[in-house]
């Protein structure tokens, strides 16, 4: 805001026109001012003249301008010149002229910024006009000329045609804030105004209700006080709005339900003769029935005697084919007797011929190794001759020793010739072993190929078999669901008479539907109709149905979740729905779960605290203040002469010590020992310090003992601590604590549970809103009632259009039915045909299935057969591998001990030499030689002993090789006796033994089975015999080719021939006893025909169901007497349908006349029932009620939901206000902050308790609960016990002012303002004083501190309207009238102007005070006025003068000095 320049007051008029100022000037330059004028010469004229610069025609305590000032004859001209930027200099003046038109006061409106010296500024405005012979004011024509002058001559120059415009553009351009001068005004209003003001705001409450809020508000951009009372009278419009609708919906209810009763009785009206009518064609339905099955039963009867005859030539067939089966099996055997003999004789053959091949073999080793010995023995005969003849001869030593080295060496030849023998032998077996290793590998690959190969077929078996098993089920199935009875009947045979039966129904149907041709365009037409109406009515009836049970789920789950809420709070209890309180539910669920967790953190933080002096001290015996050293202690105690805690040492003292030990306070926190130990406990504890919770002293005994409070210093110690001294103090602290900290316990899970059970209430109710939310709810409610409507209308069109096909068809309805049942059982027909043909494709495939499974077993068999052979060949060759294994082992033992030889050790050095001789030759020899070389001669008798000894041998030898050729027939003569043939011979005796005794035991099978196959083939020809004299002139049926099980299918076909034997008595039983019941029933039903008339052509036959069918034949006489029964029912209940019809609508009439209070509902609904006659009418008349009713509840639970959000917008606005407030509260002690010294220091504080949003909320919305229950209060009834309008709107706005809210809102919590005392030596105290302490001060210092409040709210005022910016010291300017009121001493008024300064304010005082000291040191500017008398008559003008200390100018603003030098004016009447 810029301050004050100066001030032109011109023509201003007042005390009825005796006083006035012609033109004066006033001029401040921005600096404070005072204006002295005496008491009733026009301080507060002044005042409000000034301000009609800034406020044009502003009123002052109630005095209106008008009538302040003379306005009848020229305007009075006000203007200010306002310093609006310092450097450069620059000015805007503000400038009214008031005048009156028509008794009504009027004025224009003058805006001009300017820099200094310029001549259109506040001085050159011509308020006044030169005259001959002087001067007079301007009129209300000159001055508009004027100032639309200077509009059109500059844009510096602006004029306004409101005073609204004039104003906003002071505040937007200039910072001239309106609301800052009402507030002025305000303050104005009365000399002292200040003073006199703040009387009202004795306490705080008074204050922040009659000035802080006040002010705060009228600050607020678009606030209305009076908008909150208003909302909420709206919604209580709309409260009573919903009770009128919510009556005329139960009126409309009411109507409804009564027409619902009423259309009820005639819909059962028209349900009896519907349903009388439907009887009777039921009736006729059964009488044709009845009929149907007498032709049925006859012909069934014809059929039933075929099928016997059938049986019997089917039962002969059975037998042919039982015989020959027979025959079949037995021939069977005879093949399989025949394979086993054939078999039993290969066998015995290939063991013979096995045998015969090893004895072959061991005569050809025999005679080899009689060959050799043979050798042998001539060989040694020989050597005898030699050695005879040479016993004659002496022979000489060196002959002999040639003799005998030659020996050697024809030995080692022979060795060695043996040896390659054997080792030739060896590598011939290792040679044979290859092949019979690799045949054998071979054989065990065609095992595991013919192995896999047998699991193939088997598996391939397997699956033809399951196939099989599974066509097999299919057919039983497929017959089980086609009516014929399988033990009786062929699938084959049925389908012949089903096709015939098919094709007798289709030329039926034609011919049928020829008959009727003539009618058939017009009858397809109304079926198509029927039939789009039907499905249209179907579907919509499922959508009906389907959104009434979406509705009733809603409704269910709408009571449980309605149950939940109620749990939290009882009064939800009564809600009959969620939706139209959806939003304050919500809300007020949030704003629960928002404050139970506010609650439990705060009940969390109270248990840890309760739970940690519980933790810590709980288990102590004497209090110690850190509970990790009290643990370390009795542990220390051990490695300590003494060692003890302060609480602990105390007790150890007298009572008088204790006493004075007390004022020490840190007895806790202190252990104590010896002062020869005090060091070592100071070490221990350095080194436990990082776990220590509190600083720990350490006293000798000796200190301990002078400690008191003289030795406290400043040591202030918790209150417990002293207390717990005491061990009875302390075991009482810990159980209290105990007890406190299980009640946190205690509190802080019941806060959880609630929270919990909150929490999940509001999820469910957050998931049925989600579910089902209120708009679909509607528009389901809304569509199912339509959907209903269309329904009734669809019955209506459905019934209408089946009178007219009635009508129709009257003449056809016979072969229509009948082209109906055709079609049913042509339908079923094709069926039972597509049934009966895939069960034919399944019989053939059964069939091929079977010739699979018969091939697939052969294939197995033989697959079998193959894979014994070839295991049969890996035996045999297994056993040749052997039988070489063992030969090979036994010449690689032979060999390895002829190579371990003691004679071919001792030889091998030699040069062998090759010779025929044996080796037992050449080593006798040998011998020989060595004994004679040795001089040792045998004897002669010796030598011819040894030769007759050879000479017997090779005797005997001639013999055994005489009878081996006499006894085998070939003999390997050429073979010679191997290295290890006494090994072969061993294993070939063994062998043929074995094959000896296997050829028998085979010979002995294979004449068992010839005995076997002989005896079969007995059989066969006696089975043979048996058939031809059973059955001479049939053949035998071959069962070679079959390929099922023919033995099991002749056993099911004779079970089925008996089954069947069995069903045809029976059914010829069944047929009599039928045929007798049908005659009966058709006899019982043709006595009611007279009364009633079932059989008349018009009446349609209903043809019956196939279940009724079946019910009806179980029972007929029990069915006819149910319809006849029926019949008699039905029309006794049209005849009393009638009857109460009538008198349900003398009651419809009788509840309109008595209940309808509206008289154009009432007429209506009388009006309605009595012109709507028929059932159709009826409908539609309800339909046209519902939709009008359905309407208007629609609109009002609209109407109640908007009412609720309006409430929860109404309660977020409170909230959102009420914050705004509480901070611009806080902001107003800012603006009294004050610069002391190098410190800002605010004069005010105020404490606005904060609130969490959920509690505000809660508090509002009780707070609005509490109002709502309150208007219902009987003091708010008029005489007439209406709601009084005047009485709620006062109530209102004392309810909802925002200085009740606020309180209601904090709750318990109050305001508090505080404040500091401003000294004249312009410090400011370090304490606070309270608002009610500070009214007690001396007068002078109220009026101070109230000043300064006042500028505070004055800076406030203003920044909130713009945000200022100060180019000097002053920026603000106040215009007060005598605000000194009793201060006047300087240590009063010094501070008022030091936050005055602080604040940047420019004061102009107007004062009658011409005396004291404090004018010329706070303002530096004085005028004095005087009221003079004028020339002619008893009016007074007025004079002022000025009075400039130069000094301050001198010293602060120099420059103002030429600025307020004044320049004399002539007055306007001189």
């Amino acid at each position: 805001m810029p301050t004050i320049s100066k001030i032109r007051l011109t023509n201003v008029i007042y005390e009825e026109g005796n006083k006035r100022y012609n033109d004066e000037l006033f001029l401040f330059d921005g600096h404070n001012g005072a204006i002295l004028i005496e008491n009733g010469g026009g301080k507060t004229v002044f005042i409000q003249t000034a301000l009609q610069a800034i406020l044009p025609h502003t009123d002052l305590a109630d005095r209106k301008i008008k009538n302040t000032l003379m306005l009848g004859g020229a305007p009075a001209h006000i203007a200010i010149e306002w310093i609006i930027n310092e450097r450069p200099r620059r000015y805007v003046v503000t400038a009214v002229s008031l005048f009156t038109t028509k008794n009504a006061l009027d004025s224009l409106r003058y805006v001009y910024e300017y820099h200094e010296n310029d001549p259109n500024g506040i001085e050159g405005i011509p308020f006044v006009r030169d005259i001959r012979g002087g001067k007079r004011p301007a009129d209300r024509g000159e001055m508009q000329d004027y100032y639309s002058g200077m509009h059109e001559k500059t844009l510096s120059a602006q004029t306004f045609k409101t005073i609204k415009d004039y104003k906003s553009f002071l505040e937007e351009q200039y910072n001239i804030i309106s609301s800052e001068w009402e507030s002025v005004v305000k303050i104005n209003s009365s000399e002292g105004g200040v003073e006199a003001f703040f009387d009202e705001c004795k306490n705080t409450s008074q204050l922040f209700d009659r000035l802080l809020i006040p002010t705060v508000e009228d600050s607020m951009v678009g606030h209305d006080r009076h908008l909150f009372a208003d909302l909420f009278e709206k919604q209580l419009e709309s409260l009573k709005n919903y009770q009128k609708l919510k009556e005329t919906i139960e009126e409309n209810e009411q109507i409804s339900s009564a027409l619902e009763e009423y259309s009820k009785t005639y819909e059962a009206l028209h349900e009896r003769e519907l349903t009388y009518t439907k009887t009777k064609q039921r009736a006729k339905g059964v009488w044709k029935e009845l009929t149907d099955q007498q032709h049925k039963q006859q012909a069934e009867q014809e059929a039933n005697g075929a099928k016997l005859l059938e049986w019997k030539k089917d039962s002969f067939t059975h037998a042919v084919k039982a015989e020959s089966y027979k025959i079949f099996t037995e021939q069977t055997a005879l093949e399989q007797l025949e394979q086993a003999y054939k078999k039993a004789l290969a066998a015995q053959t290939e063991t013979e011929e096995q045998l015969q091949k090893d004895r072959h073999a061991y005569a050809s080793l025999q005679w080899a190794k009689a060959t050799a010995q043979h050798k042998e023995q001539i060989e040694l005969l020989q050597e005898c001759e030699r050695q005879l003849e040479a016993m004659d001869q002496r022979a000489d030593a060196r002959e002999l020793r040639n003799h005998f080295e030659r020996a050697k060496r024809q030995l080692l030849g022979c060795l060695l010739h043996e040896i390659e023998g054997l080792e030739t032998t060896e590598q011939q077996l290792k040679t044979d072993l290859f092949p019979v290793i690799e045949q054998i590998d071979e054989q065990e690959q065609m095992q595991k190929s013919c192995s896999e190969n047998e699991k193939k077929l088997r598996d391939a078996c397997a699956n033809i078999e399951g196939r099989l098993q599974s066509q097999k089920e299919a057919l039983a199935q497929l017959i089980r669901e086609l009516p014929i009875n399988p033990e009786q009947e062929t699938v084959k045979d049925q389908l012949v008479k089903w096709t015939e039966r098919d094709q007798f129904l289709d030329e039926s149907i034609i011919a049928l539907m020829q008959k009727e041709k003539g009618l058939r365009a017009s009858q397809t037409e109304l079926q198509k109709q029927k039939s789009a109406l039907q499905d249209e009515k179907n579907g919509t009836m499922r959508e009906a149905d389907q959104l009434q049970n979406a509705l009733a789920q809603m409704e269910k789950a709408e009571r449980g979740i309605i149950k939940q809420l109620s749990e939290l709070r009882a009064q939800w209890g009564g809600l009959e729905t969620v939706f139209l309180d959806q939003d304050s539910i919500m809300e007020r669920l949030r704003e629960t779960m928002d404050r139970l967790a506010a609650e439990r953190e705060e009940l969390l933080y109270k248990e840890r605290v309760a739970r940690r002096f519980v933790d810590d001290h709980g288990d102590q015996e004497q209090f110690f203040g850190d509970a990790y050293l009290d643990k370390r202690l009795p542990t220390w105690k051990n490695q300590f002469a003494f060692l003890a805690t302060g609480v602990e040492y105390l007790q150890m003292v007298d009572d008088s010590e204790q006493s004075r030990m007390l004022g020490y306070p840190l007895w806790p926190l202190t252990l104590v020992t010896t002062a020869t130990e005090k060091a070592k406990l100071v070490k221990k504890l350095d080194q436990v310090a990082s776990r220590l919770q509190y600083p720990v002293t350490v006293l000798s005994t000796e200190e301990a003992l002078s400690a008191d409070v003289q030795n406290a210093v400043q040591w202030v110690a918790p209150e417990q601590w002293r207390d717990n001294t005491n061990p009875d103090s302390f075991a009482e602290w810990k159980k209290r604590l105990g007890g406190e900290a299980a009640q946190a316990t205690e509190q802080r899970v019941a806060s959880e549970r609630e929270s919990a059970r909150c929490q999940q209430t509001l999820h469910a109710f957050r998931s049925f809103l989600n579910e089902y939310p209120y708009q679909t709810v509607e528009e389901k409610r809304a569509k199912k009632n339509e959907l209903q409507n269309n329904i009734e209308t669809l019955i209506m069109s459905i019934r209408k259009s089946e009178q007219e096909e009635d009508d129709l068809e009257a003449e056809l309805i016979r072969s229509k039915a009948k082209i109906d049942q055709f079609r049913d059982e042509r339908s079923g027909l094709a069926l039972y045909m597509e049934k009966a043909r895939r069960a034919l494709v399944i019989e053939k495939t059964i069939e091929a299935e079977q010739g699979l499974l018969k091939q697939a077993k052969e294939n197995v068999h033989a697959a079998e057969q193959r894979l014994a052979a070839v295991l049969d060949a890996i035996n045999a060759l297994n056993e040749k591998r052997r039988s070489i294994d063992a030969r090979l082992s036994n010449v690689s033992a032979e060999l390895r001990i002829l190579k371990r030889n003691d004679d071919y050790l001792a030889l091998r050095a030699l040069t062998p030499e090759k010779t025929d001789k044996s080796k037992a030759v050449i080593k006798e020899q040998i011998k020989n030689l060595e004994m004679r070389l040795n001089q040792i001669n045998k004897t002669r008798g010796e030598w011819e002993e040894k030769r007759k000894g050879a000479a017997s041998e090779i005797k005997h030898l001639d013999e055994a090789m005489s009878r081996l050729r006499l006894e085998y027939d070939a003999i390997d003569e050429t073979q010679v006796f191997p290295g290890d043939g006494d090994q072969q011979l061993i294993l070939l005796q063994s062998r043929i033994k074995q094959l000896a005794k296997e050829e028998k035991r085979r010979a002995d099978a294979a004449q068992a089975a010839r005995s076997e196959k002989d005896k079969q083939d007995g059989k066969l020809s006696s089975r043979k015999e048996q058939f031809q004299q059973h059955f001479p002139n049939e053949a035998v049926v071959s069962f070679h080719a079959y390929a099922g099980n023919a033995a099991q299918d002749l056993y099911d076909e004779k079970k089925r021939l008996n089954e069947r034997k069995s069903y045809l008595d029976q059914e010829s039983s069944r047929i009599e006893k039928e045929l007798t019941a049908i005659n009966q029933a058709r006899t019982q039903l043709d006595k009611f025909e007279i009364a009633h008339h079932f059989t008349a052509p018009d009446i349609e036959a209903i043809a019956l169901t196939s279940e009724e069918i079946n019910d009806f034949t179980y029972n007929r006489k029990k069915s006819v007497s149910g319809i006849t029964r029926g019949l008699e029912e039905n029309q006794a209940d049209v005849t009393a349908g009638k009857a109460e019809v009538g008198r349900a609508q003398q009651t419809f009439k009788t509840f309109c006349r008595t209940q309808i209070s509206d008289v154009k509902l009432r007429q209506m609904a009388i009006s309605g029932i009595e012109t709507k006659q028929s059932y159709e009418e009826i409908v539609a008349f309800k339909k046209n009620m519902s939709l009008r009713i359905e309407r208007i509840s629609h609109y009002a639970r609209e109407h109640i939901r908007q009412s609720d959000k309006d409430l929860q917008l109404f309660i977020d606005q409170i909230q959102t206000h009420l914050r705004t407030l509480a901070e611009e509260l806080r902001q107003i002690p800012k603006k009294t902050k004050v610069k002391v010294k190098d410190d800002w220091k605010q004069i005010y504080s105020f404490t606005i308790p904060e609130w969490k949003e959920e509690d505000g909320k809660a508090r509002i919305r009780n707070h609005i609960e509490w109002i709502l229950k309150k208007l219902k209060d009987p003091s708010f009834l008029n005489e007439e016990g209406r709601q009084d309008s005047g009485k709620i709107r006062k109530a209102l706005d004392t309810w909802l002012q925002s200085k009740q809210l606020l309180r209601e809102i904090i709750g318990s919590d109050v305001l508090k303002v505080t404040l500091r005392k401003v000294a004249s030596d312009s410090t400011v105290s370090t304490r606070y004083y309270t608002w009610e302490t500070s009214n007690i001060w001396s007068g002078g210092e109220r009026w101070s501190k109230n000043m300064t409040l006042f500028l505070g709210i004055l800076n406030y005022v203003a920044e909130k309207k713009k945000h200022l910016k100060s180019n000097g010291q002053l920026h603000r300017a106040v215009i007060l009238d005598n605000p000194f009121g009793q201060a006047s001493s300087d240590h009063v008024l010094s501070p008022v102007f030091f936050v005055a300064q602080q604040l940047g304010f420019q004061m102009i005082a107007l004062t009658a005070l011409a005396e004291g000291k404090f004018l010329q040191d706070y303002f530096p500017v004085i005028y004095s006025c005087r009221l003079r008398g004028a020339s002619d008559s008893g009016k007074q003008v007025m004079t002022k003068e000025k009075q400039i200390s130069k000094a301050y100018f001198e010293d602060h603003a120099p420059q103002s000095l030429e600025r307020l030098g004044e320049t004399e004016q002539m007055g306007l009447f001189d």
